[in-house]
């Protein structure tokens, strides 16, 4: 029997954060599996569906949501096959339900949360975002001495770390009061193969993790 999986959760009584506009909560008892991998070797891909509560203006929605969650360890069962913003702890007899996170609606990359915010005409700009733009400029902040770096290092591959340099340099001069330039960087990202090195391309799968809510915003 594997001790980490968390089907206990459902039957637990779990307070709720307030949500302000544009955030959502998962409900964690209403997880229900579409398809639970009987294999035992990994990866293996769980298809589940959970339910949210989401709130824009004075109104409080309810939303379901399809997950698709590779895990490639015992360990990555019981943490990453949960609800978005379920959280877990580590215990002695493996892992156990921490608490529910509220959080932007655009974050989760859930496609039913984010056509439901596009259809309302939530901004990715919105107040409720900005916790996440804050973090981007700083993984920013710590990405630029080491691209710096490594563009003066005279080999093959330093003129793209120094063109990124340059871009990162420039997104970190407008940011936060302006995101014209952010927003040109990530609308290619679905329009381009990024996997090649070069300096838009190192920017741009920096963008693709750290301001992930505003490629799901498109």
């Amino acid at each position: 029997m594997i001790k980490f999986v968390l089907a206990f959760i459902v039957s637990m009584g779990i307070t709720h954060a307030e949500l302000l506009e544009a955030q959502c909560e998962a409900i964690p008892s209403s997880k229900r599996y579409i398809d639970f991998p009987s294999q035992t070797n990994y990866p293996k891909m769980y298809k589940f569906t959970c339910d949210f509560r989401c709130i824009e203006g004075s109104k409080q929605y309810e939303l379901s949501a399809l997950h698709q969650v590779e895990v490639h360890s015992l360990t990555s069962e019981a943490r990453d096959v949960v609800c978005y913003g379920v959280k877990v702890k580590r215990v002695s007899w493996g892992y156990d339900f921490d608490r529910v996170e509220p959080f932007f609606v655009y974050a989760a990359g859930l496609e039913s949360l984010s056509d439901w915010a596009k259809s309302l005409g939530v901004s990715p700009d919105h107040s409720s975002s900005a916790p996440l733009m804050n973090k981007l400029v700083k993984d920013l902040e710590v990405i630029l001495p080491s691209y710096q770096m490594a563009g003066n290092t005279g080999t093959d591959s330093s003129r793209a770390f120094a063109q990124a340099a340059q871009m990162i340099e420039k997104l970190l001069n407008q940011l936060p009061a302006s995101t014209e330039y952010l927003d040109e960087l990530v609308s290619l990202i679905p329009k381009r193969d990024i996997s090649s090195h070069n300096g838009l391309n190192l920017v741009l799968r920096t963008l693709q993790s750290s301001a992930a809510w505003r490629v799901n915003a498109l």
